[in-house]
């Protein structure tokens, strides 16, 4: 699952670097695409166990600037140092980089699937619950 997760980091961070140059920090936009996915999954997690317990795990979340942003910034921190920091993210890239075209359209299916699904789901959990 961890090798998922990192494979998940690479594209985003690839997508970047192709797509702006290294210019643009595609490393730092790719932990906030992966922390800003992490939120998602976790507001629909809370919403299956809201549904399936009736614990609002939600309404506990103090309501302050400092309630909502520290999270955040833990998440935020947490993808940096397991997935950039002391030279991992150069680990990461050669990890993946010479994976076939076939390999790569498989995962770039994968990757695609993983992120609709992270945006879809709460709703969809909100929704039917």
């Amino acid at each position: 699952m961890w090798r998922a997760y990192r494979y998940i980091f690479y594209r985003l961070y690839e997508w970047g670097l192709k797509r702006y140059g290294a210019t643009d920090a595609p490393e730092w936009n790719a932990i906030f695409g992966m922390s800003f996915l992490v939120f998602f999954d976790m507001i629909g997690i809370c919403a299956v166990i809201s549904a399936v317990f009736g614990i609002s795990i939600i309404e506990h979340f103090p309501r302050s600037f400092a309630g909502m942003v520290s999270p955040a910034v833990g998440v935020f921190g947490l993808h940096y140092f397991f997935l950039v920091k002391g030279g991992r993210l150069k680990r990461i890239v050669s990890e993946f980089e010479s994976e076939s075209a076939a390999t790569r359209s498989r995962g770039t299916r994968l990757v695609i699937f993983f992120i609709v699904l992270s945006l879809v789901l709460p709703f969809l959990a909100i929704y039917i619950f």
